[in-house]
């Protein structure tokens, strides 16, 4: 998961690992209404070869390698941003303000 991310889902875990239920490789990405989160899922250690070379081919939209390998999602609509990341000193102040909203 990524590290500029202080808000994701406390339950983020059991929701990826129930979407996976019957995968041989569970491949599972968070899903909110705006899209998938990419960086927030269950990624099979049993692909790390083929997500290697497809990186070393050049693949550089992780979702098209998902995509191959029948990723599935798992909704995440809560209220507030639970993706919401933290990049600029903006976003860094907006961070603040949603924690002391209690987002």
């Amino acid at each position: 998961m990524a590290a500029d991310t202080p808000f994701f889902p406390c339950d983020l875990v059991p929701r990826l690992q129930l979407a996976s239920e019957g995968m041989a490789n569970p491949l599972v990405l968070a899903r909110t209404p705006d899209g998938r989160q990419p960086t927030f899922g269950l990624w099979p250690v049993a692909l790390r070869d083929d997500l290697r070379a497809a990186l070393q081919d050049g693949l550089r939209k992780v979702v098209l390698w998902t995509d191959r390998h029948d990723g599935r999602t798992a909704m995440f609509d809560d209220p507030g941003e639970p993706f919401f990341n933290v990049n600029t000193p903006v976003d860094q102040a907006r961070a603040g303000t949603l924690l002391v909203a209690g987002t």
